[in-house]
């Protein structure tokens, strides 16, 4: 199981909206996002390790901070299946999620380097 051939989900994020919730800067949102992108990237060995070693604490633990993180920059669609991955018990219904997850990230990643070149 890899995450490598993981394809692209739709997202709907707009640092903007952020922005203006958070009564913040877009572009300290943005690179509130950029840092969160390269934490994520970061995360992902450590989830697959978690993963294959079966310690769904671990997993637990980086899907709560990955949470927060999303959560708090109003990234709904990760911060909501990363809450999945946090709360999931079963070990066999991880694979699924995970996918989802990153093929979410993925999409916010392509996002954010379309923000760049505009």
């Amino acid at each position: 199981f890899t995450l490598d051939a993981v394809l692209p989900l739709p997202i709907s994020y707009n640092p903007q909206t952020a922005a203006d919730e958070l009564n913040l800067p877009v572009v300290l949102i943005e690179e509130f996002v950029e840092d969160f992108i390269e934490q994520a990237h970061q995360d992902k060995d450590h989830l697959l390790a978690s993963y294959y070693q079966k310690d769904m604490d671990n997993i637990h633990e980086l899907g709560h901070k990955l949470k927060g993180a999303a959560s708090n920059l109003r990234i709904n669609e990760l911060a909501d299946i990363l809450e999945e991955i946090q709360y999931c018990t079963e070990h066999d219904k991880l694979e699924p999620l995970f996918i989802k997850y990153w093929g979410h990230f993925l999409s916010l990643e392509d996002y954010m380097k379309q923000l760049k070149t505009a």
